[in-house]
């Protein structure tokens, strides 16, 4: 049985900062699709927030690893998906959502500040297509302002520019709980600019990595399929911080912009306005809806 400490200690041995010739050709083709979609964009937005949706085949819905079990086949994630967008676009007139999707997902009706962008994403593994499509994205002329990766069991609370008054190229989430890892994937912030650019490149170069890493492999098999995004997350920021010509990279506390409520948890108004980010994981997501009728009121 391996510890998260032993397990970050070997994926470190994988950092990388280039990518390859066939991961940079694949990134190349997905840019384009990002691109088509930015020439036909009528005006900038202000911020933007990015969500990743894809169908998982049934015999892949189930994860059981040493640090998470998790059943994807007992959520409805298209339900989900469409309260993290109706919330956004009722409560944040300025903010265009990117939703990159495999065509499985469909909105049920066209919305101007919803983008879809379709890929070509093999199902199997959403973790590690999410992370090309969100380093596809950064190379894009779709990012143009500042953007919030989220889950899609993740909500704002606060305007996103909120989260953008300190200066930083990246943004993470980080937390201090025995048995997780320091850096949640949930939630990310960028700039657009180099420092997003070499972040993500880092990010998804590290991933390719970990792919061939053998300790890494006997702990979890595939990360391909799981887990791999949250683990070259927290190989790259702790290697980045180490730079001193790496991409400017903030760490910001999960209580306030990652908040995930314990069951039956109910937030004192007072105690609202500090969150920026709340975040439904798991069997949590039947409380998203009554979080968000909440923010109606505020």
């Amino acid at each position: 049985m391996f510890s998260i400490e032993q397990t970050l200690d070997a994926a470190l041995k994988s950092f990388q900062r280039v990518p390859l010739e066939a991961v940079s050709s694949r990134l190349r083709k997905m840019t384009m699709k990002f691109d088509e979609i930015a020439k036909a964009r009528k005006t900038k937005p202000a911020n933007q927030i990015f969500l990743f949706n894809c169908e998982i085949p049934a015999e892949k819905k189930r994860i059981e690893y040493f640090d998470i079990k998790i059943d994807h086949g007992s959520f409805d994630y298209h339900a989900v998906i469409d309260l993290c967008i109706d919330h956004h676009l009722s409560k944040f007139s300025d903010l265009e959502i990117i939703l990159v999707t495999d065509g499985g997902y469909r909105r049920r009706e066209i919305h101007p500040r919803v983008l879809v962008v379709d890929l070509e994403i093999e199902g199997a593994a959403p973790m590690y297509e999410r992370v090309f499509a969100m380093a596809s994205f950064v190379r894009s002329q779709l990012f143009n302002a500042p953007t919030v990766f989220l889950d899609t069991d993740a909500i704002l609370a606060k305007p996103a520019g909120y989260a953008f008054q300190t200066k930083f190229d990246v943004a993470v989430t980080t937390r201090e709980v025995p048995g997780l890892m320091p850096v949640n994937e949930g939630v990310i912030f960028a700039r657009p600019g180099k420092g997003a650019l070499q972040f993500f490149n880092s990010y998804v170069m590290t991933y390719e990595a970990l792919t061939e890493n053998s300790v890494i492999r006997e702990i979890y098999g595939d990360v391909k399929r799981w887990r791999g995004g949250q683990l070259s997350l927290n190989v790259v920021t702790r290697s980045l911080l180490s730079l001193a010509n790496g991409p400017r990279i903030a760490c910001l506390p999960c209580d306030y912009f990652n908040r995930t409520l314990e069951s039956g948890e109910v937030v004192p108004p007072g105690e609202l306005f500090q969150i920026a980010v709340f975040h439904f994981k798991g069997n949590r997501k039947q409380m998203m809806g009554d979080v968000v009728a909440q923010l109606k009121q505020f």
